[in-house]
């Protein structure tokens, strides 16, 4: 009979864990996110002392530029067809640099295989999954800071599941489509249909949004196009229409639903650093290469040119650290492609441009 007892009382300790955890969350955001508040709306002409120098905090003295790793898997195979680079500079600008999931990475083959072969080999060694991808997210976070000679502070890794709920918690979002969208793939239980013009995504139209690449001329890179559309949107929807307590429920599902390295109090940081960005100068750029198949498979090898603009934009010290083996093999075809001229202009579009002009897809 105490066993059962003994169990009974272990059961509820976990759901208060959770409450005390969640408390903490919610007291540190408000803080957060109070002080950036307040700091937004002081007028230094109605204030006194506006002239004296200001009195910087220590964690406003040190905030350094960070660069982020933001993976999204598919439907099946769990491969990371999203990834993106995202960079808040000491000043708090944002870039978000997209990089092609066929991208070419030699040895390794197509780079988003990278993510679910390293989950394979830790959950062979025995780890539990979770933990086995917020250490496949860790260690393809340091192949690409190796490979583009930049330092990649972090990495967190959203499922579909998740980022569907996440839109539904903010009760959706409102775009612009340049297109309508006419595609279903029972395979994959992918169904999308949407008009062209504003259009209101919930989180099931959101993930058609993102995942559709057959309905473009230019495939992935047109689908790289529509989530530049969504994520200025979803941006300027947190930025702008929710409130005190909604923001700060986002922040704690976000934290409670991804994979990451992030501690909390990182996380909690960057979510204040991320609020003080300029919506309109948050920029958006797409690596682009150039179409070789490489043992049957088509991949995209992207030129050395690109590799080291976007790694300059990403905070390299100069394009002398980029790993060139790693992106390029002995191949013929390879090399060729590696070494030509860049496909297209290394260039930012821009969350002002986009949300004010739309944005056109091929």
């Amino acid at each position: 009979m105490d066993k059962p007892a003994e169990g009974k009382k272990s059961r509820r300790k976990k759901p208060l864990f959770f409450v005390i955890i969640s408390l903490c969350v919610l007291a540190a955001l408000t803080f957060s996110i109070l002080t950036l508040t307040a700091k937004n709306k002081t007028d230094p002409s109605a204030d006194p002392s506006a002239d004296a120098p200001a009195q910087n905090t220590e964690e406003e003295e040190e905030e350094d530029a960070v660069n982020i790793l933001l993976l999204g898997t598919d439907q099946v195979s769990g491969c990371t067809d999203v990834i993106i680079v995202a960079r808040l500079d000491k000043d708090n600008n944002a870039s978000l640099v997209q990089i092609p999931r066929d991208t070419y990475t030699g040895e390794y083959g197509k780079l988003n295989s990278y993510f679910p072969k390293a989950v394979a080999r830790y959950t062979k060694m025995g780890v539990e999954r979770q933990e086995a991808r917020r250490l496949a997210g860790r260690d393809m976070a340091t192949f690409l800071s190796s490979a583009l000679g930049i330092t990649i502070d972090g990495s967190v890794l959203i499922t579909l599941e998740d980022f569907r709920s996440l839109v539904d918690s903010v009760r959706g979002v409102d775009v612009v489509l340049p297109k309508a969208l006419d595609y279903d793939d029972d395979g994959q239980d992918l169904h999308i249909h949407l008009k062209a013009g504003h259009v209101h995504l919930d989180g099931k139209d959101a993930e058609g949004l993102v995942r559709c690449r057959s309905e473009y001329l230019t495939a992935d890179y047109g689908r790289m196009d529509a989530q530049k559309i969504f994520l200025t949107a979803f941006y300027k929807k947190v930025r702008t229409s929710l409130s005190l307590p909604s923001l700060m429920m986002l922040t704690l599902r976000t934290w409670q639903a991804v994979s990451t390295d992030l501690s909390l109090p990182q996380t909690v940081t960057l979510a204040r650093r991320a609020l003080k960005a300029d919506f309109s100068t948050i920029g958006f750029a797409s690596v682009k290469g150039r179409s070789v198949r490489v043992n049957g498979q088509s991949c995209q090898v992207i030129p050395e040119e690109t590799l080291a603009a976007a790694a300059m934009a990403l905070g390299a010290a100069n394009a002398d650290a980029l790993a060139s083996g790693v992106f390029a093999d002995e191949r013929a075809e390879v090399q060729k492609a590696y070494h030509a001229g860049p496909v297209a202009a290394f260039s930012f579009s821009y969350a002002g441009e986009i949300d004010q002009n739309g944005l056109e897809i091929r």
